[in-house]
């Protein structure tokens, strides 16, 4: 998505048709959107910013496929990592296998700081540096280093550290700027994570870097918030496609006057979901979160990944069950619709073959469907599964559904949240294929599709703000707070955030902070994250601050211990530079549309627990008219996406062009 000097928007969407174009795609679109030729220079005297969100480093993390990477740990705790906490997939498996770690060695060195700052054992240089020699001998180049208390006395941590860059690691992550948090193992992974991912990420960057010139580049972080191309890190890029297209709902939502979302992005390989209530993020929790099964714990919109796509594989399993992913077809070979050789039936293949997707329309017409081969492949799993066609067909989007649904319900039903109080912002490629059946399942009245929902994730890209996070352990209890310390400690961090924004250009008039606190009854092992107010803290507003984590535990957890002291873990303050912004239309040209209507024909739909054929309208979404309702069935073309309007529910494009989608009764 760009925008000219006059403000107008112009769109593009570009197929990846393999894998080994993906590193070089987002410039290929950006150069074909501009109307560049092949050996055209790229004009940074022209575009101002390039602001981009990018999946290289959540599919490293999901294929396992980093950086080799050495792990320095503190002389004794060379297993910590491995042995982690309690956390574990499956608690009543007879035979538990832990996940492999992602760090290839381990090396221990003699050292050892204690809580207060005591040096129990003193740094043998010369020990490590032969240790770090010898690791570096086998061919790592990124190191991650984590020392026990190392998050406040980070001397040994620093020694060490030049020693490794002495020596030539390219990547040395260091766990007090990483993640400055008193747990050793939640610090350890996401240093790890941090070395693992950096170099893969930087060599993306970099390369996006070169294509560009002089351009001002800009990354969408996991927190929701842009960072400028130097500063960003592994460990802040897992959620940075997700992030964007969370933003960009939240802004399409507001502008269509709905202030609680829960945002739907669907595509080819999975499913995110984002919870939004009065236009604030769900962020995630103070706890580790895990991403692609691995536990991290950094600053993060709170985001749900399943394996729910397009390119979905349904199959029957061993005990003749009937399942839906999270095994994908990629895009290589693809849906077998796709006509790229796939042999396996996908949720694509299914909803070809209930007619709600046509061969001749998808892409903007651009990309023709196979339907006999859709067909063919779910043919041959419903004879596996002793079904007709159609009855295949549909259980596979029956399947997906529930999938999906009860992934908002983990967001939403299981945090005290009514889903019903709730909007449904479907984007994505695939997405409005499936909201309508996803909101009736969770009992949701209605559903936004935006203007563009194949690009929402760029709309956050160009609504969003610079973003950075920093975290102070600081382990107060409530009847004893050093509140000079506390404040001290807020306002070094806000200076610090400062600086880094001054470096990245902007001035201190366009700069806003947000505190918090990771807060917890004394003895407990987990944290909540609370509110702090502006201005300097006081013995009062730390009272407000510790109702606060009353109620909040009341909410989270059904019951609280008033008469408990309460800790403060750490404080955090996420930093918060003005951008400038896309200005998305309140309206858009209501003048003379052409006839909406494509053609009409036969799609499938259950109804009263049974499949029944349907006439189906087929519209343009370009050529619908506005602020008039149309009843369904309807299947909404456009070149991003297509919409699915089963029978029993209506839709309206408002205004701004966004489609909203009334959820009738199924029956």
């Amino acid at each position: 998505m760009a925008r000219d000097p006059e403000g107008a928007l112009s769109s593009h969407k570009y197929l990846s048709e393999h894998p080994e174009r993906y590193k070089d795609a987002a410039v290929f679109a950006m150069r074909k959107i501009l109307g560049l030729a092949e050996e055209d220079p790229f004009p940074s005297d022209k575009v101002s910013a390039v602001k981009m969100g990018t999946t290289v480093a959540t599919n490293a993390l999901l294929e396992r496929a980093g950086e080799p990477t050495l792990l320095v740990v503190s002389q004794g705790f060379k297993d910590a990592l491995l042995i982690g906490q309690q956390h574990r997939n499956d608690l009543f498996a007879l035979s538990p296998s832990r996940p492999k770690p992602i760090y290839d060695q381990v090396i221990e060195i003699a050292e050892r700081v204690r809580a207060d700052g005591t040096v129990e054992n003193p740094l043998d240089e010369g020990a490590a540096k032969k240790l770090l020699q010898a690791a570096y001998g086998t061919g790592l180049r990124s190191c991650a280093i984590t020392f026990m208390h190392g998050y406040r006395y980070p001397s040994h941590e620093e020694k060490v550290a030049k020693l490794a860059q002495a020596i030539g690691f390219k990547q040395v992550s260091v766990s007090h700027r990483v993640s400055p948090l008193m747990k050793f193992v939640s610090r350890g992974d996401t240093t790890v994570a941090d070395a693992y991912l950096s170099p893969i990420l930087r060599r993306y960057v970099d390369q996006v870097r070169s294509d560009i010139g002089d351009t001002r580049l800009y990354f969408m972080q996991s927190n929701g918030g842009l960072t400028e191309a130097g500063s960003f890190d592994g460990k802040d890029a897992v959620l940075s496609g997700p992030a964007g297209g969370i933003v960009g709902a939240a802004e399409t939502a507001s502008r269509a006057g709905a202030s609680h979302i829960v945002g739907f992005d669907m595509g080819g390989t999975s499913a995110d979901i984002g919870i939004v209530s009065d236009g604030t993020f769900a962020q995630a929790s103070a706890r580790d979160t895990w991403v692609a099964g691995y536990p991290l714990l950094v600053s993060m919109i709170d985001i749900q990944t399943i394996g729910a796509g397009g390119g979905s594989i349904a199959y029957a399993d061993p005990g003749g069950g009937f399942r839906v992913g999270p095994q994908s077809a990629g895009a290589v070979p693809g849906p077998a619709a796709y006509g790229q050789g796939g042999q396996q039936p996908t949720v694509t293949d299914a909803n070809v073959v209930l007619g709600r997707l046509d061969k001749d329309y998808f892409l903007g017409g651009e990309m023709s469907l196979d339907e006999q081969a859709a067909e063919q492949v779910i043919t041959s799993l419903a004879s596996d599964l002793g079904l007709d066609v159609p009855t295949t067909a549909d259980g596979i989007l029956t399947l997906v559904t529930a999938n999906m649904a009860n992934a908002i319900r983990s967001r939403t039903v299981q945090k005290g949240i009514d889903p019903r109080e709730f909007a449904l912002v479907a984007f994505g490629g695939a997405g409005p294929l499936h909201a309508v059946d996803v909101a009736r399942e969770l009992g949701m009245s209605e559903v936004l599709i935006p203007l563009y929902p194949g690009i929402t994730s760029a709309v956050g890209l160009l609504t969003t703000d610079l973003k950075y996070d920093t975290i102070r352990t600081e382990f107060q209890v409530s009847d004893a707070t050093d509140v000079p310390r506390l404040n001290s400690d807020l306002a070094a961090m806000e200076e610090e955030l400062t600086d880094q924004f001054i470096t990245d250009g902007l001035d201190r008039s366009g700069i806003s902070f947000l505190r918090s606190g990771d807060l917890r009854y004394v003895g407990q092992g987990y944290e909540l994250r609370i509110t702090f107010p502006d201005g300097l803290l006081n013995d009062d507003s730390l009272t407000v601050v510790f109702d606060q984590f009353h109620n909040q535990h009341r909410v989270e957890y059904g019951h609280d211990f008033p008469d408990s002291a309460i800790e403060i873990v750490n404080a955090r303050v996420t930093g918060i530079g003005q951008m400038p912004k896309i200005r998305q239309p309140d309206s858009i040209d209501a003048g003379p549309r052409g006839s909406a209507l494509i053609k009409s024909g036969t799609c499938m739909f259950r109804v009263d627990n049974h499949l029944e054929e349907f006439d189906t309208a087929f519209y343009q979404r370009e050529q619908l008219p506005l602020e008039q309702p149309i009843a369904g069935p309807a299947i909404i073309i456009q070149r991003d996406s297509t919409t699915v309007v089963p029978p029993e529910n209506k839709f309206i494009l408002d205004m701004a062009g966004n489609m909203i989608i009334s959820i009738g009764e199924k029956t």
